[in-house]
């Protein structure tokens, strides 16, 4: 269901500070200079209507270490087929899987996070961008949640 690799969460920044456009892992390309095949698709397709049901999450607390899901869910409120084309999380810790089919109108879709905790302490707030063939065709949804650190982990000495 989820992939075991995660990306890195850095930006590819030239010397006057503006981000360059990237091929990612999955072929689409990203950046200032081009749209992204995922975004071009949704902006193709008859624009529709969804209502979130929730549009962000408190894991509360969670240990170092545990990897936690949750999963946010949708309907397509309108009269054309809703088909969700990417769901991107910001950061390498986070993966994703959604409804990859059409919906029908008043049918139910989803978009799964999948958070990694390992070396990550503290509080956390997290996205994850919806692109869809909806108003607007992109949706921001988050997730946040308090890490306490692992007791039996060593610290690094410098």
């Amino acid at each position: 269901m989820f992939s075991s690799a995660f990306v890195s969460c850095k930006k590819n920044e030239n010397a006057g500070g503006k981000t360059d456009a990237t091929k990612t892992e999955a072929g689409t390309t990203t950046g200032p200079s081009s749209t992204p095949e995922f975004q071009a698709k949704a902006e193709a397709l008859p624009k529709t209507t969804v209502k979130w049901l929730e549009e962000e999450f408190d894991f509360k607390t969670i240990k170092e270490g545990d990897i936690v899901t949750h999963t946010f869910k949708y309907v397509n409120t309108g009269s054309e087929p809703l088909t969700i084309t990417h769901v991107k999380p910001s950061c390498g810790c986070t993966a994703t899987n959604w409804t990859k089919e059409p919906i029908a109108p008043g049918q139910e879709g989803m978009a799964e996070i999948k958070f990694d905790s390992h070396n990550k302490a503290g509080e956390i707030t997290k996205t994850v961008s919806v692109y869809g063939n909806f108003e607007g065709i992109t949706k921001q949804l988050s997730f946040k949640g308090t890490v306490t650190p692992d007791p039996n982990k060593k610290e690094e000495k410098h």
